[in-house]
């Protein structure tokens, strides 16, 4: 099993749960993601070092806006 790649399986529950809520479609979904890991990478955080329900419903809105 490859190490250092994705979510876990909370952290994807999570985040898929913020997209369903906003009603992203499976595509949005996706990108979604990505967008979350870009942002993780400019604020510095580490792999594990991930958002919290309350922030990534922000970052769907501010995802949503783009």
């Amino acid at each position: 099993m490859e190490r250092g790649r994705g979510a876990n399986r909370n952290d994807r529950q999570m985040v898929d749960s913020v997209a369903q809520q906003i009603g992203m479609n499976s595509s949005q979904r996706r990108e979604f993601g990505k967008y979350i890991e870009d942002v993780k990478r400019s604020e510095g955080r580490g792999g594990a070092d991930n958002f919290t329900y309350e922030e990534l419903l922000e970052l769907a809105d501010e995802f949503l806006e783009l």
